[in-house]
C-alpha cells in the first residue's frame, strides 16, 4: 500500500482535529463582534450624538426608579426579552456623564452606572466598557489632611467590582492618580485639539498671545494646549506669532480651601491671554487669574475649559467678566443664567467619542492618534 492509501495514526488523527480546530477558534476570534451603545439618563441626549457619529441607533434599556427609591436597570424594554436587548457577546458601551444635574446627584448617577455595568456582564456581554465623559470624584485623589478620603481609588473599586473590561474618560483632572486607581486599561481623551482649532482661527492675526494656567498643577495640560495651538496656528500660515507663544502662570495659595495670591508668572504685557483649564467649577479660581491678568494689561480672548460645571456662584463670577467662555458639551451647561449663555461656546466631543469606540470595538487603530 503506497503512502497516499495509508491510514492516518490515532496521534496524526487528534492533531488534524486539533489543527482544525484551533482554525475555526481563531476564525471566530477574529469575526467582528456585534456592539451595542447605551446612554443614561440625562447623558442619553449625548449619547444619541454619538451614535450618530457611529451611524447605528442607540440601544433602549430600562432606567426607572421605585418607590422606596431604589433603582432598577437593564438593557432592553422592560418585561421584553426581545432581540433589541439582547448583549451575549457583545462589545457594550455605556455612556454616562458623572455630575450633579436639576435630576440626580453624581451619587445617583454613579450607583446606576455601576448596577447597568453588572447587569450587561451577567447577561453575558463579551466586553463592558463605561465611557465617562466627566469623572466625578477625580478631584479628590490623594490625601490632602489627615483621615482625608481617596475617592479615585474608591470610585475605581466601584466599577472594577462589577466586572467593567476597561474605561474610557475625558480630561481626567489628574490622569497619573486614574491610571494608579484602576487595574483595567483605561483611555483618557483631551479636548485640547478642539479648543486649540477654535482659538487658532479666532487669534491667527494676533501678535501676541499667551496661554494662562490658573494653577501650577495645570503646566503641564497648558503646555500641551499650547503645543496643540502652535501647529493649528502654523496651518493657517500664522508662523511668527505661533513661535512666540509662551505659557504663564497664576502664582496662587489655597489654604482650607480659600485661595490666595494674586500675581502672574510670565510677560502678559499687550498680549491676548487664552485662560486654560480642565475645569470650571465655581470659578473663583479663574477669576482671580483673569483679573491678575487683566491687571498686566492684557486682553482676555477667551476662558476654557473641557467641564463647564458652573456651581455654587459661578453666574456671579462671569457676570463680572466679559469675554468668551468655551467648554466641551461634557456637561450641560444647564446652571448658566441668559446673560451668561451668551457669552458661552460650547465644542463637542461626540465625535471623537465616536471613533474612540470604533478603535476600542474593532481591536485596530490607535487611541493615541485622535490625541495629537
Amino acid at each position: 500500500m503506497n503512502d497516499q492509501q495509508r491510514f492516518v495514526t490515532l496521534a496524526e488523527a487528534e492533531s488534524m482535529v486539533e489543527a482544525a480546530v484551533a482554525k475555526v477558534r481563531l476564525g471566530l476570534a477574529r469575526a467582528p463582534r456585534p456592539f451595542k451603545v447605551f446612554g443614561l439618563g440625562a447623558t442619553s441626549k449625548y449619547a444619541k450624538r454619538v451614535c450618530e457619529k457611529l451611524g447605528v441607533p442607540i440601544t433602549p434599556h430600562t432606567e426607572k426608579t421605585f418607590d422606596d427609591g431604589e433603582v432598577y436597570l437593564k438593557s432592553g424594554p422592560e418585561h421584553n426579552d426581545a432581540e433589541v436587548g439582547n448583549v451575549r457577546g457583545h462589545n457594550v458601551f455605556v455612556i454616562q456623564s458623572l455630575y450633579s444635574d436639576e435630576e440626580e446627584s453624581v451619587n445617583d448617577k454613579l450607583v446606576k452606572l455601576c448596577f447597568m455595568c453588572g447587569s450587561l456582564k451577567d447577561a453575558s456581554a463579551h466586553e463592558v466598557t463605561p465611557i465617562i465623559p466627566h469623572l466625578g470624584y477625580a478631584r479628590q485623589d490623594r490625601k490632602t489632611e489627615s483621615r482625608a478620603p481617596i475617592c479615585t481609588k474608591y470610585v475605581a473599586r466601584m466599577l472594577e467590582s462589577v466586572g467593567i473590561d476597561r474605561v474610557l474618560m475625558f480630561d481626567a483632572h489628574n490622569l497619573s492618580a486614574e491610571q494608579n486607581a484602576f487595574s483595567v486599561p483605561i483611555d483618557n481623551l483631551e479636548a485640547k485639539r478642539l479648543f486649540a482649532s477654535w482659538c487658532a482661527k479666532t487669534l491667527c492675526k494676533s501678535p501676541k498671545i499667551r496661554v494662562l494656567t490658573p494653577d501650577s498643577g495645570g503646566l503641564n495640560r497648558c503646555t500641551r494646549f499650547r503645543n496643540a495651538l502652535v501647529e493649528e496656528l502654523r496651518a493657517l500660515g500664522a508662523e511668527e506669532t505661533a513661535d512666540e507663544i509662551e505659557v504663564v502662570i497664576f502664582d496662587k495659595v489655597r489654604v482650607k480651601g480659600q485661595v490666595y495670591g494674586g500675581r502672574i508668572i510670565g510677560d502678559v504685557d499687550g498680549a491676548d491671554v487664552v485662560a486654560y483649564d480642565d475645569m470650571i467649577s465655581t470659578g473663583g479660581t479663574m477669576k482671580k487669574a483673569c483679573r491678575a491678568a487683566l491687571d498686566g494689561n492684557t486682553r482676555l480672548h477667551a476662558i476654557c475649559a473641557t467641564h463647564g460645571l458652573f456651581v455654587g456662584n459661578a453666574n456671579e463670577v462671569f457676570d463680572g467678566l466679559d469675554t468668551k467662555i468655551v467648554v466641551t458639551d461634557t456637561v450641560d451647561p444647564f446652571r448658566l443664567t441668559e446673560s451668561n449663555r451668551k457669552k458661552l461656546e460650547v465644542i463637542s466631543t461626540t465625535e471623537m467619542v465616536a471613533s474612540a469606540i470604533m478603535r476600542i470595538h474593532s481591536g485596530t487603530g490607535s487611541i493615541s492618534e485622535l490625541l495629537r
